[in-house]
């Protein structure tokens, strides 16, 4: 008898203990389904423009400024004030790998000397006013109804030139100097492909110190979300350093450690009841990405991001196609503008005797305006905007981030063929034979001699972003190293254009306020038989413009 009562407990507590756990797991479901639809209305919000804030501002900070939170924020902060940010994307980074001006992650950056000049103030804000740069940008994001994330710069290498501290150049983290054996090179042997001070993801100490700060960036600072910069800089395997494509076995390793970090980050969110967003930077070509390192596919798949931004130094693919795939698994997809480096590529060509020549354009507003234009007709969700702070003064940065990226109508307008082109860093600076993804036309005034043959046609795609029923008139303008006119023949989606003017090696054509359509069109030019056996191709743009608005008018 005490037998059965004893079996029939013991059957009571396994169907008790059984309910229990099927209310735990009702609970957690509804639980994660309420997460998730919090996740899904955070992701959803409307960022027409995310601006990167580049970092810096500490380390570039007056010798003449106080130290007080009203001057920091006169740095660059107030000038984001009555903008279109909706996002600011703060970067507390100085350079190398977890070296930071933030004093709660990371290798604290507390050298007193700055850049150009300037003071490091890090540590005067913090010995005065027990703070740092993250929290005083917190708290304007706070004050002002902006969101703020944290950037990483996943593997920036300025340090392998930057030299900070003249005792000790170039600056080395604490961490690198530790650590030799998580550096791509060594001062006296440098990799081809990347700086010799970045670090190797394949090391599991660099992931394990990368893993550490994150945690602490999510845990420690009052954050809407984080970006992981992959494009400031590859490589991340060292094998790719010098000359390999990464592996399948290093692709599943860092889609392997991006869950890990997406895990930190849920876990961090769990804790205040808020997602913590993802925004991930690469290049906006997924074969390239895969030579680096990074599957971006697999991380959409893998549900490791919110929002992916691609690009920077240099464009290698055309948006939609990302677009549409980003849309695919539910993920927010951004261009990430910089401005383009273009003429000072330029310059160095015709310091080495190269006859290097660029239309006008690049960095103006009416630049911006065509590649905010161009975005939305993509199907980007929003705009990136980096390295725009008023340090550049090419361009008027304050009056570029009052554009609303969505509606561009009645601003002029120039479109590049390629507007960053290779200005500071090529493709193949990162990856063996880079240039080989480029889908994109390489007219690049700053590369390298485009050659055409004579008589053999050569067609491209150009990205358009204004609508031709809006009144818009527009010109093309195709820029050669020659004397007399060179181009035979050039069509826009078929239709030929004619010849309307030649001068300094410009070969102008007017189009109009028709021809082209909203989003990708094709040229196709043809090199005169009557040239010489071969003509260089420096430049190509098609400038639009309204006539009623004075206001971003191109030149």
């Amino acid at each position: 008898m005490k037998g059965v009562k004893k079996v029939k407990k013991r059957i009571a507590q396994f169907v008790a203990l059984v309910g229990l756990s099927m209310l735990f797991a009702r609970t957690a479901g509804a639980s994660d389904a309420a997460w998730e639809a919090k996740r899904e209305a955070l992701k959803n919000r409307a960022r027409p423009l995310i601006l990167n804030s580049d970092g810096n501002d500490m380390i570039f900070y007056p010798t003449n400024a106080p130290i007080t939170v009203a001057a920091f924020r006169e740095q660059r902060l107030n000038s984001y004030r009555n903008t279109r940010i909706s996002t600011l994307s703060y970067c507390p980074q100085s350079s190398p790998f977890g070296c930071m001006t933030s004093r709660k992650a990371g290798w604290l950056f507390d050298s007193p000397t700055g850049g150009r000049g300037c003071l490091n103030a890090t540590s005067a804000f913090i010995e005065k006013l027990d703070t740092d740069c993250l929290e005083m940008a917190s708290d304007f994001c706070r004050e002002n109804g902006l969101e703020i994330f944290v950037s990483i710069r996943v593997n920036d290498t300025h340090d392998s030139w930057v030299k900070w501290d003249p005792k000790r150049p170039p600056r080395l983290v604490k961490f690198k100097e530790e650590n030799p054996d998580c550096l791509m090179g060594t001062a006296q042997k440098h990799p081809p492909y990347g700086a010799w001070t970045a670090v190797d993801f394949e090391n599991p100490k660099v992931r394990n110190s990368m893993k550490k700060f994150v945690s602490d960036f999510v845990n420690n600072y009052d954050v809407d979300g984080i970006e992981y910069d992959f494009m400031r800089h590859g490589p991340i395997f060292k094998s790719v350093g010098w000359g390999a494509y990464a592996t399948k076995a290093q692709l599943k390793l860092m889609t392997d450690f991006m869950v890990e970090l997406r895990a930190i980050t849920e876990a961090a969110g769990r804790k205040k009841g808020k997602p913590i967003l993802v925004l991930v930077r690469t290049a906006d070509s997924l074969g390239y990405a895969k030579g680096i390192g990074i599957d971006v596919e697999a991380w959409l798949k893998a549900g490791v991001m919110d929002i992916w931004s691609v690009s920077d130094y240099f464009q290698l693919d055309y948006l939609k196609p990302n677009a549409d795939l980003a849309h695919r698994y539910g993920v927010k997809f951004y261009s990430a503008l910089a401005e383009s480096r273009v003429k000072g590529s330029v310059a160095r060509l015709q310091k080495k005797g190269v006859d290097a020549r660029m239309l006008p354009g690049r960095n103006t507003i009416a630049s911006f305006a065509a590649e905010y234009a161009a975005a939305q007709a993509a199907g980007c969700d929003g705009i990136e905007s980096f390295n725009l702070s008023t340090i550049w003064r090419d361009v008027n940065a304050p009056e570029l981030l009052k554009i609303d990226p969505r509606n561009t109508k009645g601003l002029d307008k120039v479109y590049f063929a390629l507007v960053r082109g290779s200005g500071g860093y090529s493709p193949e600076t990162w990856l063996k034979d880079g240039g080989r993804f480029y889908r994109r036309p390489r007219i690049d005034p700053g590369w390298r001699p485009f050659e055409l043959q004579t008589g053999k046609p050569f067609a491209f795609k150009m990205e358009i972003g204004d609508d031709p029923k809006a009144g818009g008139r527009a010109t093309v303008k195709a820029l050669f190293t020659s004397e007399k006119p060179v181009i035979e023949k050039l069509t826009l989606n078929g239709r030929g254009l004619s010849l309307a003017s030649f001068e300094n090696g410009i070969h102008t054509f007017a189009l109009g306020s028709s021809g082209w359509v909203r989003g990708e069109n094709e040229f196709k030019l043809t090199p005169s038989t009557a040239a010489e056996s071969k003509v260089v191709f420096c430049d190509f743009a098609v400038y639009i413009n309204y006539s009623n608005n004075k206001k971003g008018k191109t030149k």
